[in-house]
């Protein structure tokens, strides 16, 4: 899914985190620091963190961070169909 134009800062109203890349490097976070915008979708009781990325593209990807040696399932929030439906992403 990608978002609809070239104006990310939509997301915002949405719970997306514009990312600022070099809080990230910083912190040694290579992976956000590829990214515009985060939205949190939330973590396991073992420390594996959940997110959806966008890109410079406006392309969303899931990320999971690794896990401490054990993993647990999440439910996926319905912001992308939210997102889909008023018209701020296309397939």
């Amino acid at each position: 899914m990608k978002v609809r134009g070239n104006d990310f800062s939509v997301l915002e109203k949405y719970g997306f985190n514009k990312i600022d890349k070099e809080e990230a490097l910083s912190n040694d976070d290579h992976i956000s620091a590829r990214f515009e915008y985060e939205y949190n979708l939330g973590h396991s009781r073992r420390g594996q963190f959940y997110s959806y990325l966008v890109d410079k593209e406006g392309m969303f990807h899931v990320y999971a961070s690794k896990p401490d040696g054990s993993g647990d399932s999440l439910l996926m929030d319905n912001l992308l169909i939210v997102l889909y439906e008023e018209g701020i992403i296309s397939e």
